[in-house]
């Protein structure tokens, strides 16, 4: 939260402009929004976990989700979370993300 408002801060300055509204002033300043670029990063480190271009630094193993219909490679298999504090880390969060994507 602090680092939007300091964002926000940042843009009214540079733009000049204390009236327009924050979604208004990311769109003409051309940038994501802090909580986009976090699904971003999430998703290259996720990638990059994947391809293995990058050691994680726990061992767990990302496994494909089998489908109705046979294997497919798209959708990583969710790890169970007994509570929300680990449904919401990152590598859950991130495969959530993930298996949402658009193929």
């Amino acid at each position: 939260l602090l680092l939007e408002c300091t964002q926000k801060f940042a843009l009214r300055m540079c733009l000049k402009d204390w009236n327009l509204h924050y979604s208004s002033l990311l769109c003409s300043s051309h940038l994501p929004s802090l909580a986009d670029r976090r699904k971003y990063l999430k998703l290259c480190i996720l990638f990059k976990f994947i391809h293995q271009l990058a050691s994680s630094p726990t061992s767990f193993e990302l496994r494909h989700r089998d489908s109705r219909f046979g294997f497919t490679q798209y959708k990583l298999m969710q790890p169970f979370a007994r509570t929300n504090s680990y449904l919401y880390s990152f590598l859950p969060s991130t495969i959530h993300l993930y298996n949402d994507l658009p193929l």
